[in-house]
């Protein structure tokens, strides 16, 4: 799936609030990077999320959410679809 040009545009508009505040950005792609594979990254980003997300909610007082796990913020997003998610976000 390509990127969208939103965020192209706030990609390259940030690189040049980079480049004019005297940082030097070099563009990987165009130098011939080749990036090398993240085998087993996924899993471990995936894992790490989970833990984090739950370390959050445990120190959230007095929000549905409060001392829960992501599943649960899913479940009650999905509950409450038409107040807490926009239509552009709802899952098909």
């Amino acid at each position: 799936m390509p990127t969208p040009q939103p965020v192209l545009d706030a990609f390259e508009e940030a690189v040049e609030v980079l480049t004019a505040a005297g940082a030097t950005v070099i563009d990987l792609d165009a130098a011939g990077f080749t990036f090398p594979s993240a085998s087993g990254e996924s899993l471990v980003l995936d894992y790490d999320f989970r833990n984090d997300v739950k370390a959050y909610f445990a120190t959230r007082v007095g929000v549905p959410t409060a001392g829960g796990t992501l599943q649960s913020a899913i479940d009650f997003n999905n509950a409450h679809a038409d107040v807490e998610m926009r239509s552009s976000t709802r899952r098909v």
